[in-house]
């Protein structure tokens, strides 16, 4: 450990010793040991102080005595051995200065501060601990133990950060496993010991039942997964010199603050083992990040909650996906050019990925300019870099129609099973990417032969050391195009045309692979879309909306148990969970059905209910689930608030669906009291806010196409919703009004299992606008 120590100086500290030295001389000043047979296992300092930790659970406070000599100042025992440290200096020089000249007002409700204080507070320190996996909050310089904060788990605290974003202190804490939990630090109950003068008595731990409000040092316990390694944390400070913390691990996180809450940024590193800011005339304002490899100087763009990147590709993308174990993604493209012009297939993106090459010996003439042929390829890009790793070319007149990673099983059931029917070793699910092409032949009214092809993603030797390669495991010649491909149980399930088919993925025992068919399902227009869930299938049909088919495993066959009657056409499907669906068609709708479970005829059964219609007014073309934010654990509210006002902080976006216009979309699953309120609130929004040239929303938003006109059910409109926050006080105060003048003439009766919303204020309101807004 090393940091800046006042007085021009430097404190470093090593296993065997601390010692301060002088700044550009680099001469020693002071050196302080551990008693003898003892290491120091960690380390942290502020610029007039120092905890170490020795073996034993012994901690000890250093600092410089008049003699400028480094000294033990205050040492205490505990019963543990220490993993981690942090000290509130960063906390201290951000919100507790007395410089700001500002006087804090305290939230009662929440122990957050609103400004600075300009009132002396005490030091803090906080320790992690083995054996329990607890945090230790202590007083300085008593080393008094004031709080302690079980964690809970197997897995021990890693690093520590005091830290201040948006005037409210923080303390984060990284564990072991790649998780992290934030605390805000309760300046309520900081506040109340700094008024009793700093009595040794109300300093000490805690452990009284009663409100946590008064009780408790760390408030508002979250927890997030940033990755599977332990997590180191440090601070740095961005462009605005806006107080940031790095989280290094093997998926590197910068944290920071929006609207008092904290949100997680992921960094285009694939690993860092350590960061720490490095200010030079020659890098100045940079970051130095080091990994186990390489060192690493640069600079963190502007933090927003979107990081767009945009990469040139010179020639067509028709799909993509993403393969987690190998960081590449496998992307499908179209170029067209002359039939013999040669082709680069590796190199840095943007410069050799589609471009087109000469070389002397080729010479252009009228014909390559008059027949320009289209040129069709897989390629393997690292997630990273966007550099191609790898090339594929398809055969003339192949075009790829689909492309999805997927585990497969390399046999059936628990043993291996070749063609020929022997058993061999135990079958093993690996990834692969699969793609689905189709021959588009002149004359042709509808393509009657497609490929599918399972490409593995391996390390292969070449000059200048092992690279990641595309190697063809298996391909399958199918009659008609390869619309969609979905993994399926260790198998594969393909749309081919009208008909869908699964494959399993069986070893010749030599090394390869081949696809053999299982069962398949006819009777669609179309198979466009697809998506499985257990033994559960969706499909979106080109002109028949949504199917419902199951996978009978004890018959080897595919039947359809339920479909959505009406007619429409799909652009897009996908699986909320086991019961309902969501479809996006292309008049610019989308709808969710739900499987009748409970229908008490075979005729109600088959029947998938529409529960949901809602127009968006965009071409969607892909729902995935995901979010694009990182989600966090809450821990729970306070008692305070109404319990479905509360439970707006456990709403997450789960899924995400992309347009054709480039628009990226959120959808969130609410829970029928979060519904009814949610709509309430949209109706009160409606009498306030006016539509562009007088449109009116339930209009616009309405369900129609061709066939039919229904009002919007199912769905809650976010953006409307988010226009609150704009709104002036007045306006605000107005939609409260009409909100709690709906809810008063629509109270449930007594015994109702309807939850009883309490009427609302504006700034209840804007509390829960804010939390949804942050889903993303």
């Amino acid at each position: 450990f090393s940091c800046n120590f006042k007085g021009d100086m430097l404190l470093q500290v090593t296993q065997v010793d601390a010692r301060i030295v002088q700044c550009g001389t680099f001469e020693l000043r002071s050196v302080w040991k551990p008693p003898e047979g003892q290491s120091i296992t960690v380390a942290a300092g502020n610029d007039s102080q120092a905890l170490v930790a020795v073996g034993g659970g012994h901690l000890m406070l250093l600092g410089l005595n008049d003699q400028n000599e480094l000294k033990e100042l205050r040492s205490n025992k505990f019963e543990y051995e220490i993993s981690c440290i942090s000290m509130s200096s960063i906390m201290s020089s951000m919100i507790f200065s007395e410089e700001n000249g500002k006087d804090m007002q305290v939230d009662e409700g929440s122990g957050s501060s609103t400004a600075l204080p300009s009132v002396g507070w005490k030091e803090l320190a906080a320790i992690g601990m083995w054996t329990d996996n607890s945090i230790r909050i202590l007083n300085l310089p008593s080393l008094e133990e004031i709080h302690k904060e079980p964690l809970g788990g197997e897995t021990i605290p890693r690093s520590l950060l005091f830290s201040a974003f948006e005037n409210i202190p923080y303390l984060l804490v990284g564990l072991g496993d790649g998780l992290l939990y934030t605390f805000s630090i309760n300046l309520q109950k900081l506040k109340s010991d700094t008024s009793n003068g700093g009595d040794d008595n109300d300093t000490k731990m805690d452990t009284s039942e009663g409100d946590e409000q008064r009780i408790s040092w760390l408030l508002n316990r979250k927890k997030v997964s940033l990755g599977t390694q332990p997590i180191t944390l440090s601070s740095f400070r961005a462009k605005d010199s806006v107080s940031n913390v790095f989280a290094a691990s093997d998926r590197p996180t910068v944290i920071y603050s929006n609207s008092k809450k904290l949100l997680f940024s992921n960094v285009n590193l694939r690993e860092v083992t350590v960061m720490t800011p490095f200010n030079s005339e020659s890098f100045p304002n940079c970051l130095a990040l080091a990994s186990e490899e390489d060192l690493t100087i640069g600079t963190i763009n502007e933090i927003q909650k979107l990081h767009i990147r945009t990469v040139p590709l010179h020639e067509q993308p028709r799909r993509i996906c993403h393969q987690q174990s190998t960081r590449t993604f496998g992307l499908c493209s179209t170029r067209a050019g002359p039939s013999n012009l040669p082709y680069s297939g590796s190199g840095e993106m943007g410069a050799t990925l589609g471009s087109m090459t000469t070389s002397d010996s080729y010479q252009p003439n009228t014909d390559d300019y008059l027949r320009m042929m289209e040129h069709n390829y897989v390629k393997l890009i690292d997630d990273q870099t966007f550099e191609v790793l790898d090339s594929f070319e398809l055969d003339e007149f192949e075009t790829c129609f689909s492309i999805v990673s997927c585990c497969l099983s390399n046999g059936e059931g628990n043993a291996m099973k070749d063609v020929e029917g022997s058993s061999s070793k135990q079958s093993q699910l690996e990834e692969y990417m699969v793609v689905g092409t189709t021959y588009a032949i002149d004359g042709e009214q509808e393509p009657m032969k497609g490929r599918i092809l399972v490409f593995s993603v391996a390390e292969a030797d070449c000059g200048t050391g092992k690279e990641r390669k595309l190697i063809l495991r298996a391909e399958r010649q199918t009659r008609g195009a390869v619309y969609c491909l979905s993994p399926f149980n260790g198998k594969l399930l393909a749309g081919i045309n009208s008909k869908v088919q699964l494959f399993s993925f069986l070893s010749k025992g030599t090394g390869s692979f081949e696809l053999q068919s299982e069962c398949g399902h006819h009777g669609h227009i179309m198979v466009l879309y697809m998506q499985s869930r257990g033994d559960f299938i969706i499909i979106g049909d080109l002109m028949k909306s949504i199917s419902l088919l199951m996978y009978k495993s004890l018959d080897g066959t595919i039947e359809e148990i339920s479909r959505d009657y009406n007619a429409n056409w799909m652009t897009a499907v996908e699986m909320c969970d086991d019961e309902i669906y969501v479809g996006a068609e292309n008049r610019f709708n989308l709808f969710t059905v739900k499987k009748n479970s409970e229908a008490t005829t075979d005729e109600a059964r088959h029947m998938l209910n529409v529960i949901g219609e809602f127009h968006l007014g965009e071409f969607v073309n892909a729902f995935r689930h995901g979010s694009l934010v990182m989600k966090t654990e809450s821990g729970s509210s306070s008692s305070s608030e109404n319990d479905v006002i509360s439970s707006f902080h456990q709403v997450h976006g789960n899924m995400l669906y992309a347009t054709v216009n480039g628009v990226l979309g959120v959808m969130a699953d609410l829970d029928k009291a979060q519904y009814t309120m949610l709509l309430d609130i949209q109706k009160a929004l409606n009498k306030v806010i006016k539509g562009v040239g007088g449109l009116s929303h339930s209009e616009w938003r309405a369900f129609h196409n061709s066939r039919k006109s229904n009002p919007a059910k199912g769905f809650i409109d976010g953006d409307l919703i988010e226009m609150f926050l704009d709104l002036k006080r007045d306006d605000m105060e107005k939609v409260v009004e009409y909100y709690n003048k709906d809810v008063s003439s629509n109270i449930p009766s007594p015994g109702s299992s309807e939850a009883v919303v309490n009427t609302l204020t504006v700034d209840n309101l804007v509390k829960i606008v804010e939390e949804l807004s942050r889903i993303k």
